[in-house]
């Protein structure tokens, strides 16, 4: 070796002191779409400073936390739809539940497996079911709730801690937090969290006649307060302490949600599996409390609010920081966005400003977070619903009759909000009957929205005449068996 090739091999080794291969994140082997029905984010310890959601807040610290993440409506077919294609109504063909899912359209599992996962879903929900198509792709769909224990998932663990080269999806929905909220969470709850129900401690027996009173009435409560109060002649004071204890109900019901979801985590974290895991945690849509301004409590899918349009998305993902992610996002982002972090070639969507794109670029910060708008509606009254709902008379009188045109449609602009208050930014358009029975359209603006109030409004019109178009060239596609419709709607209590 010549004395100048010596000392250029020495240079080299001191350059190369201290440095190291750059590291390389691991492609996620097993992918957890856990997806819970009517979750309200303002009793998230990610979103609220609460305390009885302990294992969300530990998750949250690991995960990239979307603060304005949007839903497509309040009901959960046209929202699971969403979650599952990337699309809109215009696209799924989902308007009210049940309704099966386009089968034309690519859903998560079908794009999964079509990349070499093994797919399995558990999917509790009866209006996001099977049956109804949400299991297309799977290689076992189970139509019960997931839990940490269930021997099916624990054997899939085992079989990607065991086999390296083993890669799998599980989709998981469940019904634990909808309405009417369970009653048997409350013991469990209010032993973990004595702080939450003092309510409950300072006079049992009331607040045992109050949850009564909900429990045998929650579907009236939902869909007619007005009657219900001047029929039982409540007064103020009974009205909120009706809403304060229905709430404590509903907290009982997230703690539960939380417990389960953490189970889950442990049980990855058992098998070694949590560096190799991508975990998204979000809901088809959220939850109306008692507000006096709100045409409908305790429920969701028949008025734009923003309690049961914004959606908890929290996503831990190899490679991809934790932090806050401020801007608008929507559930049709979330399959796009899923498949490219798990190295899986996303759906092409139709370019339409509503249908889903990746945002995993701009969770790793390689790219600028996209200024998006979310577009959301009202579901469509399915004939049943109006057949059978004839007693709720403020129910009715919003919603007499299966009309496109009563649909209400709304735009939230991507602007950050610094507040965090989701009173501006938003453009409204609202469908009611006037005295005549004839539809009247008007536009509701919330608050001072930073964005040209005529183009915005313009936008909104032209995304609901695409749904009403779509919906009335396909109104006379197959449905499901009126009988069968029925009893899923009582189910859930959608109708009486």
């Amino acid at each position: 070796m010549t004395l100048r090739s010596r000392r250029l091999a020495i240079a080299l080794l001191f350059a190369c002191v201290g440095c190291s291969t750059p590291s390389v994140e691991p492609t996620p082997r097993l992918v957890l779409l856990y997806l819970p029905c009517t979750v309200n984010v303002e009793f998230l310890a990610p979103y609220e400073d609460v305390t009885f959601t302990p294992r969300l807040e530990e998750f949250a610290a690991q995960s990239v936390v979307f603060e304005r993440h949007m839903t497509e409506s309040g009901q959960s077919g046209p929202s699971y739809a969403s979650i599952f294609t990337g699309r809109h109504a215009d696209g799924h063909g989902v308007f009210h539940h049940p309704t099966p899912i386009d089968s034309e359209i690519a859903i998560v599992g079908e794009v999964f497996r079509r990349a070499g996962f093994y797919v399995e879903a558990w999917l509790a929900h009866v209006m996001a079911s099977g049956e109804l198509g949400y299991g297309r792709g799977a290689n076992e769909v189970h139509h019960l709730a997931l839990t940490h224990g269930t021997p099916e998932f624990v054997h899939l663990l085992r079989r990607l801690r065991d086999e390296p080269r083993a890669k799998a999806l599980v989709v998981a929905n469940h019904t634990l937090t909808h309405s009417p909220y369970r009653v048997e969470s409350l013991g469990p709850f209010c032993a973990r969290h004595s702080e939450e129900c003092s309510l409950r401690a300072e006079d049992p027996q009331r607040f045992d006649a109050a949850a009564g009173f909900y429990l045998n009435h929650h579907a009236e409560l939902s869909h007619d307060f007005p009657d219900v109060v001047a029929r039982y002649e409540l007064s103020k004071e009974q009205i909120d302490y009706l809403a304060q204890v229905i709430e404590v109900l509903y907290r009982a019901n997230i703690a539960r949600l939380d417990h389960h979801f953490g189970s889950l985590l442990d049980a990855i974290e058992a098998h070694g599996l949590t560096s190799v895991s991508l975990v998204a945690f979000t809901a088809d849509h959220g939850e109306a409390m008692y507000r006096e301004e709100l045409l409908f409590p305790w429920t969701h899918g028949h008025q734009l609010a923003h309690e049961v349009l914004q959606v908890p998305l929290l996503i831990r993902a190899p490679g991809v920081a934790p932090r806050r992610y401020r801007v608008v996002t929507r559930s049709t982002d979330l399959l796009p966005t899923l498949a490219s972090l798990a190295g899986v070639k996303p759906p092409v969507l139709p370019s339409d400003p509503w249908n889903g794109v990746d945002l995993a670029a701009a969770m790793r910060n390689e790219a600028p977070e996209p200024a998006l708008e979310a577009y959301s509606h009202t579901a469509l009254t399915a004939r049943v619903v109006v057949e059978e709902s004839a007693s709720w008379g403020r129910f009715r009188s919003w919603f007499p009759r299966e009309d496109p045109e009563l649909m209400w449609a709304q735009l939230r602009s991507a602007r950050p909000v610094a507040d965090a208050s989701f009173d501006n930014s938003v453009v409204q358009l609202r469908g009611h009957l006037d005295e005549a029975g004839s539809v009247s359209i008007v536009p509701a603006f919330v608050g001072s929205p930073p964005l040209d109030r005529d183009a915005a409004l313009e936008r909104v019109r032209e995304y609901r005449r695409r749904l009403i178009e779509v919906w009335r060239d396909g109104s006379d596609a197959e449905q499901l068996d009126e009988e069968y419709q029925k009893e899923l709607l009582r189910r859930l209590g959608y109708i009486e």
